[in-house]
């Protein structure tokens, strides 16, 4: 189903409610996780899955946002599917979004398990960090996007 827009009144009214929406997501890391950003879950059908952040989740987000804003070190102490790599993605990506000047570097054992979206010997590319952050940033609406972002000249390497 496509919504078309023609009346002027309409499309200011969606335009304001894109830029409350942008607003409330700037002010709210979880409410931005929860509302924006889908994973993909190899093990389950449909394979397109919206994260919603359990409460240790939430704990978790906040804390890495604080530390890093503060300079501080992090340790987390995890078991596997828990939803970690995806917490740590999700707030150094609303981060990229919402602060200014912010950087980021991500590192694994093996390089595949960074970035194998071009190919390589891990299995499906959203297995590694930036495939996944590759996975999250395309399903965001284009209003949350930068202004001119292109995923072609933006997202490559």
């Amino acid at each position: 189903m496509s919504l078309k827009f023609t009346d002027p009144k309409q499309l200011k009214k969606l335009g304001e409610t894109f830029e409350v929406m942008k607003e409330k997501a700037r002010e709210d890391p979880i409410y931005f996780i929860d509302t924006f950003l889908f994973m993909f879950d190899p093990k389950n059908k449909p394979h397109n899955v919206q994260f919603k952040t359990f409460p240790f989740q939430r704990r978790l987000i906040r804390s890495i946002i604080s530390h890093i804003r503060n300079g501080e070190d992090l340790f987390i102490e995890k078991c596997r599917e828990m939803g970690a790599t995806y917490s740590v993605l999700a707030a150094f990506l609303w981060m990229w979004l919402f602060d200014d000047a912010c950087s980021f570097l991500l590192g694994s054992r093996k390089e595949d398990y960074v970035d194998n979206r071009r190919g390589g010997i891990t299995g499906n590319k959203e297995e590694s960090l930036f495939g996944k952050l590759d996975y999250m940033i395309t399903r965001l609406p284009p209003f949350m996007l930068p202004q001119g972002w292109d995923s072609n000249r933006h997202f490559n390497y």
